[in-house]
């Protein structure tokens, strides 16, 4: 059972057990099944659930029949447990959440569908876009207008983030390239490798292209709009001098 610190009987010595979640709710177990309470008895979901766990920003996630859903204590509102995996919110938005039903998409508190169920990931791009892979290959996708934008690539890796800005490098088969979550496109995808030179708050890439059939190496030097303000045709043995191994 549960007693307030006065000694006030808030819940019977009836359940298997009793644990504490986030917003002041309160898990219970009877029989094999589970339901949420607030810290003054009341029922807040009745025991038909199968678990809960504190979820993000003060949420609950909820278990029922191996779907997830999730519960607001706040506004004690529910997503109803339908989605094939914990449902997460997107970036700092305390209104999208990334849901699955076979595939991702966006869905908004009241479970209604922001974005259609389309993609294989979803991962925080900024707050109108999304990076997406869709069909095997990484992409753009637009929130409110609901559409890719031109950017495809096969694959990515975080490259840098300072502040709001995150930079990654991408790749297809022409080669690397540089994408900004807030500049757009900074770098073509065009080179064989990719180096910031300068520092996180002012960077300064060299940036490459390799000929090695001839034994030849183009380095350019770009500044952190991407403007060229250098290029080198080098040969292997002059490029070496410069190369950090």
């Amino acid at each position: 059972g549960l007693l307030s610190e006065k000694g006030k009987k808030i819940l019977e010595n009836k359940y298997q057990s009793i644990n504490l979640l986030p917003g002041g709710v309160v898990a219970v177990e009877l029989w094999g099944k589970k339901g949420l309470t607030d810290l003054e008895g009341r029922t807040l979901l009745p025991l038909q659930y199968d678990g809960f766990a504190a979820g993000e920003s003060q949420t609950v996630a909820l278990l029922k029949n191996k779907l997830f859903g999730v519960y607001f204590p706040e506004q004690k509102n529910i997503i109803a447990p339908t989605y094939d995996a914990l449902l997460r919110f997107y970036g700092n938005s305390d209104s999208l959440l990334i849901a699955k039903k076979g595939k991702f998409g966006i869905i908004n508190r009241a479970g209604e569908e922001i974005t259609p169920f389309l993609f294989e990931e979803i991962r925080y791009w900024n707050t109108e876009a999304m990076l997406v892979k869709h069909e095997g290959r990484w992409k753009i996708y637009q929130i409110n207008g609901k559409h890719f934008t031109e950017e495809v690539f096969d694959s990515y890796e975080r490259f840098s983030s300072e502040g709001e800005e995150q930079l990654i490098l991408t790749y297809r088969s022409s080669g690397y390239g540089l994408l900004s979550n807030v500049r757009g496109r900074i770098i073509p995808e065009e080179y064989s490798e990719i180096l910031n030179i300068g520092t996180a708050q002012h960077p300064f890439y060299r940036i490459e292209r390799d000929f090695s059939k001839t034994q030849v190496h183009v380095v350019f030097f770009v500044d952190g709009e991407g403007k060229t303000v250098k290029r080198q045709l080098l040969n292997d043995a002059d490029y070496q001098k410069i190369s950090c191994q």
